[in-house]
């Protein structure tokens, strides 16, 4: 068996093992010492003017911040890092960045040099130092954004490139390719190469920016620091530094043949490509012309054949003729009577095409009520829904007013016509509150087990009103328990106090005149167990049975719509807290309202429906509603602010700008700040994602009230089990 070959060297060599290693050590120290450079030629160090106004408070800012940048570029594989302390009347903003060739060790080794060079500023509250390698910056505020500054500079070289022609030509080319590459490339760094026609010798050149800065800013920055670099060339190298780039070239080779960036596919747009975008304006240019001019013969044809028709005016239903519907619906025979709405008769009819409709008579007849109806059917045309039975015309020129609907083979529109608020079916005036007024009738089927419109006898006493006349009876009797379905009665969780509660706040929002009724952000905070005893329902003055008299006409038609669309906003709210919260009462009651649908014997309004299947479906939602707030750790710095109204200032404003972000959308962390004056903000807040939104502001508003306990601290911290605030 032959040796190993390590053994026959060292036979053959006759070499001491010792030796050998320490050979092979300083062969590998020798390289590595080959490409280690941390490139710290000075290149611009400046010093503010300004001076710290409290040395022990800067200096400990400056040490901590300095500090946390060089854990930032030696801990991650990053050139970049930003670093602040804000304690006390000295605060420290700071940032460096090494260029990407370089290795984490010779990126490390440049801030240092860097951070031992700008302590020469002492006490200066601003400084930089710019190297070959890298640079550091700090200063009494964010600079962050910062391009270019006056100031900025162009190094040319002392030596002059062989093939001076032909160099000048390849660095500039280089440079302006660089130029254009850079800002589009993801971290904004590009090393490239070129070589000098001839072949004799190479460019290589380097263009960054700060990662901070925006693209339209790196672009514009290395615009002014080619400017400053441009006539450099034949030299054999040239630097330009500014205050958010750096633009180098050089003969010389200064990073890796493997560290060069492909900036070909950025280039698109550029210099090259000039003669492109021209004919792309041209091309774009005619295009917008041709489009303009067929817009224009559109209209034009259009209106030789449409009927004029205001600037601002809606498009309309289809207009159905009185004769056209009176022989539809065979005069309006009896026969085809579907039922009796709350304000008028309902037919059915059939259209001389075959098709089906439902023809609802209005009772109403002044010229004044004729204008409002035709435009309030021209606004209501243009809704369209899959829940809502499609409007398909009217009929307002003969002795009646006529709408015609889609018939509904399952049902007559009389069984579902008992939701429109009063103020809108007389007047046809679409206010705020008419979704409020829908939700309490909504409320009352629920907790009565009836639909609205049905006669059904409380406790076997035949009557002959409809649910909402009776609950108003019963209420003004005191008696208005006797509306409760039986079937709650006496179940599991069932009280008097919340059926009564739910009760009053469904007439709350059924009172006239609209004025009176509370908003949905108020019914709200009823249903979150507010007490209602600043809030009781007012005894209506607006019908019994079918006399009825005006409502307040305080809402214009002109804002109807916009109200209506913040109703309905806070019609779901409502509905959502009213069906999620655990704090509101009707939660106890909710396994009992399954049974419902047994006791109801006819076709149930679309919304009740929802409003039930919602419940079921979030019963579960609703059982682990908390925010959580059991307090885990409470911290308040020691150090106060010094300008207490500025600091209170800037608080409010990061604490609102928190709450904010935490309830427009669906995040459960967000961050701010607030920098003015010499107290500045930054602040955090974070809530645990299984938290709803609800239970997450929730969160957060106890945490702000008890983190304000640190009265005057420049920094405080609350950790709940739900969230944290910082």
């Amino acid at each position: 068996m032959s040796p190993p070959k390590s053994i026959e060297f060292r036979r053959r060599w006759r070499w001491p093992t010792t030796a050998v290693v320490l050979a092979a050590l300083v062969l590998t120290a020798m390289a590595n010492s080959a490409v280690a450079d941390p490139q710290t030629n000075l290149l611009n160090k400046g010093c503010s003017l300004y001076n710290a106004t409290n040395f022990s408070n800067f200096y400990t800012n400056l040490n901590n911040t300095f500090s946390d940048l060089r854990s930032q570029l030696l801990g991650s594989n990053t050139k970049f890092a930003t670093a602040q302390q804000a304690m006390g009347s000295d605060p420290v903003y700071a940032m460096a960045q090494c260029r990407d060739h370089l290795s984490t060790a010779d990126c490390v080794a440049c801030f240092d040099t860097a951070a031992v060079q700008i302590r020469n500023c002492t006490g200066a509250n601003g400084a930089r130092v710019i190297y070959d390698g890298c640079f550091l910056r700090y200063e009494s505020s964010t600079f962050y954004d910062q391009t270019t500054l006056p100031g900025n500079v162009g190094i040319c070289g002392n030596d002059t490139a062989s093939q001076p022609t032909a160099f000048q030509t390849a660095a500039q080319g280089l440079l302006t390719d660089l130029e254009t590459a850079t800002p589009r490339i993801n971290g904004y760094f590009a090393a490239a190469t070129r070589v000098v026609a001839g072949g004799g010798s190479t460019v290589y050149a380097v263009a960054q920016c700060a990662q901070t800065v925006s693209q339209s800013g790196c672009l514009g920055c290395l615009q002014v620091a080619y400017g400053n670099i441009e006539s450099c060339p034949p030299d054999a190298d040239g630097r330009a530094v500014d205050a958010g780039c750096f633009l180098r070239y050089s003969a010389t080779a200064f990073f890796g043949a493997n560290q060069t960036t492909n900036i070909t596919p950025f280039l698109g747009g550029g210099s090259r490509n000039k003669n492109a975008i021209i004919g792309g304006i041209v091309g774009g240019g005619v295009c917008l012309l041709l489009i303009i001019g067929l817009i224009l013969w559109y209209h034009y044809h259009q209106s030789k054949y449409a009927a004029p028709r205001g600037a601002s005016e809606l498009q309309g239903p289809k207009n159905f003729s009185y004769r056209d519907l009176k022989s539809a619906t065979k005069n309006f025979n009896k026969e085809n009577k579907l039922g009796e709405g709350g304000f008028g008769d309902i037919y059915k009819g059939t259209l001389k095409n075959g098709n089906i409709v439902a023809v609802k008579k209005l009772v109403m007849g002044t010229s004044r009520v004729k204008e409002d109806f035709v435009t309030e059917v021209k606004l209501i045309s243009n809704v369209h829904h899959r829940n809502l039975l499609r409007l398909l015309g009217c009929c307002s020129k003969g002795p009646e007013l006529l709408l015609v609907y889609d018939y509904m083979g399952n049902g007559s529109l009389d069984k579902y016509l008992g939701y429109t608020a009063p103020e809108y079916a007389i007047h046809g005036q679409l206010t705020e509150k008419v979704d409020t007024y829908c939700f309490g009738v909504v409320v009352l089927e629920i907790i009565s087990g009836r639909r609205c419109n049905d006669f059904t006898a409380v406790e076997a006493e035949p009557v002959t009103d409809y649910l909402l006349e009776q609950a108003w009876k019963l209420y003004d009797d005191g008696m208005h328990l006797k509306l409760v379905d039986e079937i709650l009665l006496g179940s599991n969780g069932y009280t008097d106090k919340a059926a009564k509660k739910i009760i009053e706040i469904a007439l709350m929002c059924t009172q006239m005149p609209a004025s009176s009724r509370p908003t949905m952000s108020e019914v709200v905070m009823l249903l979150s167990d507010r007490p209602t005893d600043l809030m009781q329902p007012a005894k209506r003055a607006f019908m019994d049975n079918d006399n009825r008299v005006p409502d307040d006409t305080s809402s214009t038609t002109g804002s109807s719509t916009s109200n209506a669309a913040n109703s309905f906003t806070e019609y779901t709210v409502a509905a959502h807290t009213f069906w999620s919260s655990s704090a509101s009462p009707i939660n106890t009651m909710a396994p009992q309202l399954l049974q419902f649908r047994q006791r109801w014997r006819c076709p149930i309004k679309a919304v009740t429906l929802t409003v039930v299947v919602t419940t079921v479906a979030m019963l579960n939602l609703a059982a682990v509603a908390d925010p959580q707030t059991n307090l885990l750790n409470k911290g308040c710095s020691q150090y106060n602010a010094t300008n207490l109204s500025n600091f209170y200032t800037n608080l409010n404003d990061t604490f609102s700008r928190l709450r904010s972000q935490l309830s427009g959308v669906n995040t459960k962390f967000a961050t701010g700040q607030q920098a003015k004056g010499s107290d500045p903000v930054y602040a955090m807040t974070q809530c645990r994602d299984y938290l709803s939104t609800t239970d997450c502001v929730a969160c957060f508003d106890a945490a702000v009230v008890l983190i304000r306990n640190c009265t005057g601290a420049n920094g405080a911290r609350v950790i709940y089990d739900g969230c944290i605030l910082r």
